[in-house]
């Protein structure tokens, strides 16, 4: 939901059909206006704009000074997955942009994408503090994250000639955090397999039920089970 004074606004992400893989392919991206009540949509004009956005979800709509930014996840399951954005001068003109790649630091990589998370939203706590805000799915796929370092991350962003740029600390002050510093932390601590190859691997055979112990494999088989080889 998106609310600009009295007007409200409903944004969702529809598929046509959902294949095996449910890849996003078919999405297709609505902005909704409605009505005074709030209770449903506009009865003159209830799209404001749709187009197709494949392969996007997760999507957060909000305005900095006149220009609106439209934020989304790429649809990857219960992966991390690459952040994008749009931005225009109204919201009809959000259909007739390109996407641009939210930047992170440490920069996405091949195994760790948005810091390890999915995109949900970008908040802003006051005129020089915005927050990015992402979800990680620990219980839903422990091939992935490390359900020790929780299920959502909050990092400061800041505006970088109209492109957003988001920041990973591993801790930080939002009353002493200069927002505008570009200050950042190199490591990620989330330690999620998928950002170890080998063990990703090493997991989703225990998944399987099948345990192959290999030259620098830190699983074997314990009690019928594969298990995790202690680092000490």
């Amino acid at each position: 939901m998106y609310q600009e004074e009295s007007d409200m606004y409903l944004l969702t992400s529809l598929t046509e059909e959902i294949g095996d893989e449910n890849d996003g392919s078919t999405r297709t991206l609505y902005i909704f206006k409605m009505n005074e009540s709030w209770t449903g949509f506009d009865a003159t004009s209830p799209v404001v704009a749709s187009w197709s956005w494949k392969h996007r979800e997760g999507i957060c709509l909000f305005k900095r000074g006149e220009t609106y930014f439209l934020t989304a996840s790429r649809a990857a399951g219960w992966r991390d997955s690459t952040t994008w954005s749009r931005k225009a001068t109204s919201l009809e003109k959000l259909s007739q942009v390109n996407d641009v790649e939210v930047v992170f630091h440490p920069d996405n990589t091949r195994e760790i994408k948005s810091m390890g998370s999915q995109h949900r939203q970008i908040f802003q706590v006051s005129s020089r503090q915005w927050l990015f805000l992402g979800s990680r799915h620990p219980d839903e796929d422990p091939s992935e994250y490390d359900s020790r370092f929780g299920r959502n991350i909050i990092a400061p962003v800041r505006f970088v000639d109209g492109v957003l740029n988001v920041y990973w600390k591993n801790q930080f002050d939002m009353d002493t955090y200069d927002f505008e510093s570009g200050d950042y932390d190199n490591q990620h601590f989330h330690e999620g397999f998928g950002h170890m190859p080998h063990e990703k691997k090493c997991f989703k055979l225990e998944m399987k039920k099948i345990c192959v112990r290999t030259a620098g494999c830190r699983w074997k088989r314990r009690t019928g089970k594969c298990r995790k080889i202690k680092d000490n």
